[in-house]
């Protein structure tokens, strides 16, 4: 019955595109079909003509002011997993920021940068936040009308290390982006933002179009099959360990200082050099993280060269 009622949704969709007739092939099939029910979703995405306006009253805005104006977009969807997403669209070049919790059922992914900024010094953490907030005075926020959603409008993602100055490390001391696509899910709501740079020599319809495209991919992202595999540990080298007496031994400094008021809390890490003939895969190891350890926050920072910082924690740092 599923078989034949495709089948019919083939033929429908057939004389919807011009009448072609490509449905002995498998790959053609497939592919009207996606279309066939991509039409059948067309109320899923924002109202063009109310759309336009906003971006048209940007763009009047960046010619006003002389400067560059964002304008972050936020659209619900169907459910789809971040993860998928992020396995799909994003690239080695792209900033990119994942967060999930999965027993709390939420989840937040952040592709590419509409805007970055790069900043050293022991006062970074404020020039972060100068940064943020003189960027949000040239954002315009839109978002479908009497509808809540969950982590809808312009969102900030930060990477901070341990070091006031730039070290040999790939990630810089302080890294601030406000992503050009957004995806998160709480609970059963599901929110897309893109936030796209709008100036006076824009074309506002290739831009909605642009929009459009990545709506309809990114929502289709959650109808595929994940190819997502689980790791095989024979694989992987162990190249490094500190041994178990050394680990003991720093142990016992640590509460002899904490006994001694010279510290509150002390997190001892034991860290492990891992290689691997194949190549790591981000998001097959971001799976294993929450199949693994669902009560934990499974995390990961892309630094847009290609290197990735992840794992999986069972407390939370900081709130705001």
């Amino acid at each position: 019955m599923l078989s034949r009622a495709i089948a019919m949704n083939l033929k429908s969709c057939s004389r919807h595109l011009g009448g072609l007739s490509c449905l002995d092939h498998p790959k053609s099939a497939i592919l009207l079909y996606m279309a066939y029910l991509s039409s059948s979703h067309t109320d899923r995405l924002p109202n063009h003509k109310e759309l336009y306006q906003f971006l048209v009253a940007c763009q009047q805005a960046s010619v006003e002011k002389g400067c560059t104006q964002i304008a972050s977009i936020s659209v619900e969807i169907p459910r789809v997993d971040p993860l998928t997403v992020l396995q799909i669209i994003a690239k080695p070049e792209h900033f990119q920021f994942y967060l999930e919790k999965r027993k709390e059922n939420e989840s937040i992914l952040a592709i590419d940068a509409a805007i970055s900024a790069e900043v050293e010094g022991i006062n970074r953490f404020q020039h972060a936040k100068t940064v943020i907030h003189r960027y949000l005075k040239d954002t315009w926020i839109w978002t479908e009308q009497q509808k809540r959603m969950s982590f809808a409008g312009p969102h900030f993602f930060c990477f901070f290390t341990f070091f006031a100055v730039t070290q040999e490390s790939q990630f810089s001391s302080a890294t601030i982006f406000l992503p050009r696509w957004q995806v998160a899910y709480r609970k059963d709501s599901c929110t897309f933002v893109a936030n796209l740079q709008v100036d006076p020599s824009v074309n506002l319809k290739v831009l909605l179009k642009e929009l459009y495209n990545h709506i309809s991919e990114i929502t289709w992202s959650g109808h595929q099959p994940s190819s997502l595999t689980s790791l095989n540990y024979s694989q992987f080298i162990n190249s490094h360990s500190i041994k178990a007496e050394s680990f003991k031994s720093a142990v016992v400094s640590a509460l002899k200082s904490i006994h001694a008021n010279q510290f509150s809390k002390i997190v001892l890490a034991n860290a492990i050099d891992i290689v691997s003939h194949q190549p790591f895969n981000v998001v097959n190891s971001l799976d294993n993280l929450r199949q693994r350890y669902p009560d934990c926050y499974i995390f990961c920072a892309s630094n847009g060269k290609g290197q990735n910082f992840l794992g999986a924690s069972p407390e939370r740092l900081i709130s705001i």
